[in-house]
């Protein structure tokens, strides 16, 4: 594939993640299905399409029932630990492919990103819910999809 083809399908790549943290950040509004079921389907189905790789169907699964998961807490040590382990759900669906084929700095660098995303965003709270849950779907799809693009 030249260098201009792979260009324009990692753009494609980028438009599929700003669609899937969208259908995230809505979904944490309303229409849960928006965040469990739509965009861990659209990242996924587009992978495997885009890859020819049937293997990144299995992404679905686990980021939707990451995403079914609570995260919410008054405490701050319990909002820490909440927010750790629904990081490394998503950070395990986002990098199961990865993990499956042993590209540990990719599921490593997967791993940090995502949890220390939700961990400094939500306990922290530097900015406003709606701008929290947008940045979270953008980690999570960006690391989902991005690492997994193939040039072929």
């Amino acid at each position: 594939m030249s260098e201009k083809k792979y260009q324009l399908k990692v753009i494609l790549s980028m438009a599929v993640v700003v669609f899937c943290a969208t259908a995230y950040s809505w979904g944490g509004m309303e229409m849960k299905w928006l965040r469990r079921f739509l965009a861990p389907c659209i990242a996924s189905g587009f992978l495997a399409l885009c890859n020819k790789d049937p293997m990144q169907l299995i992404k679905a699964p686990l980021l939707g029932l990451a995403s079914s998961i609570g995260y919410g807490a008054d405490v701050a040590w319990l909002k820490i630990i909440k927010r750790a382990y629904v990081g490394l759900a998503f950070g395990l669906g986002a990098s199961l492919t990865d993990i499956i084929r042993k590209k540990w700095v990719v599921v490593a660098y997967t791993m940090v990103s995502i949890v220390s995303v939700f961990i400094v965003y939500g306990v922290l709270n530097p900015v406003p819910a709606r701008v929290e849950e947008s940045l979270l779907g953008l980690i999570i799809y960006t690391m989902a999809i991005l690492p997994s693009i193939k040039d072929n």
